[in-house]
């Protein structure tokens, strides 16, 4: 792999993959949000008044969708949208390109480009150039056997200890992928929810296995193990097909989160390396609320990342914080020995304190002093998602206090539960 250098400073890679289809199929699979969302991320384009996309925005994780505008756009042959630049590079643009062959199938080309003086930046064009030909191989069995079909996502990420070919070995034990090879059918073991198929890519370097699913939904799920800046990491992504799609997700959502939980549970800090990694890598269960009702609804559509927890962290605690539209931070509440700070990543937050309401957008953000008195709470009265990050103290002797509602936490017998505020407990 090397980058092209052109006159003028423009930096670039390219990759290129031969798919079935007619050239307007094609198009349909990588050009319109349905199709990119069915074989790489969840994807929307934004289209003006008559039909014709400005943007694209492409769902890498919380917080991490960027608005890239289509700078040229030619159905079905060719687009090119505008992108930020990564870790400080130049907007790095992405051009698209079908060209239609005589056995009926079409070349797909994609390249991404960047102008700069030097080589400092050809690390980030290499990484793209790399992720590519994953993606392409479920965008081939996609126009293969599920063209033009509905989609649904599920995605599981969880950091291990030890080295990257002991990570793939774990991942392979644990699904039973040992040996296997392309074209033989695959049934995981009895304690994995129930999953089959048959393998469609293998590579021990680097570690990734593909195959085409049969239970529980027609569909692909891929298998990787990779090294993120000394942190390694397991990987199951599946992409369900056809109309029973999104049911599946939504089913099988929850099974896989607590497979995968109990399966590869966060290291102990002592094993985990102190280099960055990406937080949508850490995982991302659904808050279980130990509040009572009526409370306990106000605050349901809740997920957080517990990214301090992932390094350790003890004096204070960084989350990242997803709540769906319609859902509350919190119930109103202060403290008295700990400080807080909330920084919106995305989204439009409703931040409710006791001298009003005020709205806050993207980089928008406010702290919140121990033992002010100044109750607070954060809504998403927004119809999209918003996605907050949270830091605050932790400390053994605060106080948390609710003025406008009859709550109280008060320490019992079995540890800490909520009350009534004449000390009462909730039915």
């Amino acid at each position: 792999m090397s980058v092209k250098q052109e006159a003028g400073g423009r930096r670039s890679v390219q990759v290129e993959v031969v798919v079935p289809g007619s050239p307007e199929e094609v198009w349909q699979a990588i050009a319109t949000g349905p199709g990119v969302s069915s074989w790489f991320v969840p994807t929307e384009f934004e289209l003006n008044a008559d039909g014709v996309p400005l943007a694209v925005m492409s769902n890498f994780g919380p917080g991490m969708t960027p608005r890239s505008p289509v700078t040229t756009w030619s159905p079905p042959q060719h687009f090119t949208v505008q992108g930020e630049g990564w870790g400080g590079s130049p907007p790095i643009a992405t051009e698209w390109t079908v060209q239609p062959r005589a056995d009926g199938q079409c070349l797909v080309r994609v390249a991404n480009s960047l102008v700069a003086s030097n080589a400092d930046w050809d690390a980030q064009l290499e990484a793209t150039e790399q992720g590519w030909p994953g993606f392409f191989r479920t965008l081939r069995i996609y126009l293969t056997h599920f063209r033009g079909q509905a989609s649904a996502i599920m995605q599981f990420v969880a950091p291990v200890a030890g080295t990257e070919a002991q990570a793939w070995q774990g991942l392979c034990a644990a699904f039973g992928l040992q040996g296997l090879g392309v074209g033989q059918h695959w049934v995981a073991p009895a304690d994995v929810p129930a999953l089959s198929g048959v393998v469609e890519h293998v590579s021990h370097s680097p570690c990734d296995m593909l195959l085409r699913l049969d239970q529980p939904n027609p569909g692909v799920v891929a298998f990787g193990a990779f090294d993120m800046g000394g942190q390694c990491m397991v990987a199951v992504n599946f992409y369900h097909y056809g109309e029973q799609a999104a049911a599946t997700a939504a089913r099988e959502t929850p099974r896989w989160q607590a497979w995968m939980q109990a399966r590869f549970p966060m290291p102990a800090p002592s094993t985990l390396a102190p280099q960055a990694i990406r937080a949508l890598d850490v995982p991302e269960p659904e808050l279980q609320t130990r509040y009572p009702e009526p409370f306990a609804s106000m605050v349901r559509g809740r997920t957080r990342r517990r990214l301090g927890d992932h390094f350790g962290l003890e004096t204070f605690g960084v989350n990242q914080l997803r709540m769906a539209p319609g859902s509350l931070s919190s119930v109103r509440h202060h403290h008295s020995a700990e400080d807080e700070f909330v920084y919106v990543l995305s989204g439009t937050a409703t931040l409710i304190t006791d001298a009003g309401e005020q709205a806050m957008g993207p980089g928008m953000c406010v702290g919140f002093k121990a033992g002010s008195g100044q109750s607070h709470q954060i809504a998403n009265r927004s119809d999209a998602e918003l996605v907050l990050l949270e830091v605050g103290t932790r400390t053994d002797t605060d106080t948390c206090v609710y003025p406008y509602d009859d709550l109280a936490i008060q320490e019992t017998e079995t540890g800490w539960a909520y009350t009534h505020k004449n000390g009462e407990p909730y039915a």
